[in-house]
Parts: C-alpha cells; sequence; structure tokens
C-alpha cells in the first residue's frame, strides 16, 4: 500500500526522515563563521590594494606584480566563498536539496583551490623571494643613477625616497656585498668626482639617502664608506637594509594570507561533511511516499 503526500509530511513531522535540527542549525552557524572568513579574506585583498605601506614599494620591485595578482585572486576568493556561505545558509534554512547540492559542489571547487594554494605558498614561498631579489638585484645594476632613461630616473628616484622614508640603506640583504658599486650611479658619480680636486682619491660608495645626515663629518664618513658594516652600527649609514625592510612589511601579509587561507579550509571541511550529511537526510525524507 503506498500513502499520499500528506501522510508522508505527516511521517515526517513525526520524526520519521526527517532532516536532524541539530545538523541543520550547525551548519547554519558555521556558514555563518564562513561568511565571516568571506569577508576576511576579501578585506584582505582589499587591504593589499589600498596600503600605503605596500604601496610605497611598488615602484621599486618589479615582482610587485605578483602582489597585485594574489590581491586580485583574495578578492575574487573572498566572493566567492561569501557567495557559497549564502547558499550553505539559504539551503539549510530552506532544507533546499537543489541549493546544498549547488553549495557542496561550489564548496568541493573551492576546498580544491585553497589546499592547491596553501601547498604552493608553502613550498614556493622562498623561491619567490629569490626570484624577487634577484630582479631587484637586476633593476638594480641597470637603473638605478641611470639619468639617460626615464624609467632609470623614476627608479632612483622611487629608491631614494624610500630609502629616506624608512630609514633604510640597499637592497641585498644585510651581510650581503653592496648592489651600489655595480649601478650606474657609482660610475657616474666616481666618474665625475675624480676630475675634482676637492674629492682627492676618494670613490663614493654609498648614495645620500642612504646617510643618516647629509653633511658633516659622519656625511663624509656616510658618503665614502669602506666598511658598512661599522658604518651601520655607528649610526652613519641607516641600520636597516631596505630589503630586510620589505620582507619584514611583506611577510606580515602572507602570514596573515596563510592563516586566513587555512581557516578557511579548516571551516570548508566541515561545511562539506555537514552539507552531505543533511542533503541525504533531506532526500531520504522526500524519497516516494512510504511503503508498508
Amino acid at each position: 500500500m503506498y500513502f499520499s503526500s500528506a501522510a508522508q509530511t505527516e511521517a515526517m513531522a513525526s520524526g520519521g526522515g526527517k532532516p536532524s535540527l541539530f545538523l541543520k542549525i550547525f551548519l547554519i552557524i558555521v556558514n555563518a563563521l564562513f561568511l565571516l572568513v568571506g569577508a576576511l579574506v576579501l578585506g584582505v585583498g582589499i587591504y593589499l590594494c589600498t596600503s600605503a605601506e605596500l604601496g610605497r614599494f611598488s615602484d621599486v620591485i618589479a615582482a610587485m606584480e605578483t602582489l597585485k595578482s594574489i590581491r586580485v585572486i583574495l578578492i575574487g576568493c573572498g566572493c566567492v566563498i561569501l557567495l557559497v556561505g549564502l547558499f550553505g545558509c539559504s539551503g539549510s534554512c530552506k532544507e533546499s536539496s537543489c541549493l546544498l547540492t549547488v553549495y557542496a559542489f561550489l564548496l568541493a571547487i573551492l576546498l580544491i583551490a585553497n589546499i592547491t594554494v596553501a601547498i604552493l605558498s608553502f613550498t614556493f614561498s622562498k623561491e619567490v623571494k629569490s626570484f624577487a631579489k634577484d630582479r631587484m638585484a637586476v633593476s638594480m645594476r641597470s637603473l638605478y643613477g641611470n639619468g639617460t632613461d626615464p624609467s632609470g630616473r623614476l627608479f632612483t628616484d622611487a629608491v631614494d625616497n624610500i630609502q629616506r622614508e624608512e630609514q633604510c640603506c640597499g637592497w641585498s640583504g644585510l651581510g650581503s656585498p653592496s648592489l651600489f658599486n655595480s649601478t650606474p650611479w657609482f660610475r657616474v658619480i666616481n666618474a665625475n668626482s675624480s676630475s675634482s680636486s676637492s674629492s682627492g682619491d676618494k670613490i663614493r660608495t654609498f648614495p645620500d639617502s642612504c646617510c643618516a645626515l647629509t653633511k658633516g663629518p659622519k656625511y663624509e664618513s656616510c658618503a665614502y664608506s669602506t666598511d658598512e658594516k661599522k658604518s651601520r652600527e655607528e649610526g652613519i649609514i641607516h641600520e636597516m637594509d631596505c630589503w630586510d625592510r620589505l620582507i619584514d612589511v611583506s611577510g606580515t601579509f602572507i602570514h596573515a594570507t596563510i592563516g586566513t587561507v587555512i581557516a578557511a579550509i579548516l571551516l570548508q571541511i566541515v561545511c562539506l561533511i555537514c552539507a552531505i550529511v543533511l542533503l541525504c537526510q533531506i532526500r531520504r525524507g522526500s524519497d516516494g511516499g512510504i511503503h508498508v
């Protein structure tokens, strides 16, 4: 015998085949948290776009194009996470198998993408830093002090402004050989000074933007320094290296990004499991009539 849909509804109301209320509420709560994570990912992406601190370095590092790509990806992922969270909340509230199916499908794709991003971030972070550092060295050797090239003048001004504002000097990292002695600036300024009787045989080694003072004995010690480490320790040259400063600044954002992605992955796993279980319960409760 086969009961009508009214009888089926009555049976479900009495508990037969009815989706778990606890699971439904739990999924709604978790998806609400998921919405918050989506908003956080979106916020990090927007912040990377508008951050004045990172913006000061964007004219110098050619590899900052990678950061631009990352922040666009974060904004896109944040929007998708928000959309998926809305599907999850709506599907759970309405007990809609259609919405929950779409939700589970999108969530699975997003989960795979986030796991891939996390793995690549951990695996290639050193390689990315090394690549960016090599690109910076190439730019310094070809552009810094190159007054005949418009891009060289722009690059030189950007480097000097950063070194003054951030009170840092150099772009190779502390303990590494200075890049300044292999730049157009080094060749031009020492070629000019060699013809000047006031400079004698001194070789200019650091630009004004590296010096804590721009005149007096300390300035002379900075501009013609032959012992970079000692000059930094004595406060003659800015103590911090600009490349190390950039790594510190970008590292803060990278760690925040990785932490956000990991949190999103954990929430996605929980949401996917709950969605599948709830979807199975809803489908069991709507499988035709009740046979006796």
